[in-house]
């Protein structure tokens, strides 16, 4: 399982799981996947033993731990209702709920437009940004 998946599953940020990757072993819990970007920017990919002490530390049980493997990732998508001063929030209606989404940069997205969405820790972040505006 890579770190993006298993932070979208477990609600987490990327960043804190950064930091609680500090404690585990390289190469024996989870290996970086070699590609043409510099090193540190290596997708990490976590090992089947380290996945399991990962989830032992913070509290899952066995069942749970199984469950969160096999639980799909989480996606969305949200009507945009309004824009914000702050060029980095949009506000979407999801579910029925406005919700606050964290984008790129506002100026394309127009009121009206369905809007993919992610978790980024607590908060939902746009997936996709439009090339121009109001259109992808």
């Amino acid at each position: 399982m890579t770190d993006k998946e298993l932070c979208e599953k477990l609600g987490f940020s990327r960043e804190a799981l950064k930091d609680i990757r500090k404690k585990y072993q390289e190469g024996a819990d989870f290996v970086r996947v070699p590609s043409k970007r510099p090193q540190k920017m290596w997708e990490v990919q976590w090992t089947d033993v380290g996945y399991e002490k990962l989830m032992t530390d913070m509290g899952f049980k066995a069942e749970e731990t199984k469950a969160v493997k096999e639980e799909p990732i989480f996606s969305a998508t949200g009507k945009m209702i309004g824009k914000f001063n702050n060029k980095r929030l949009i506000q979407c209606e999801v579910d029925g709920k406005p919700q606050i989404v964290l984008v790129r940069d506002s100026d394309y997205f127009v009121v009206g437009m369905e809007v993919p969405l992610r978790r980024d820790g607590d908060r939902l972040v746009a997936s996709r940004h439009p090339r121009k505006p109001g259109r992808w």
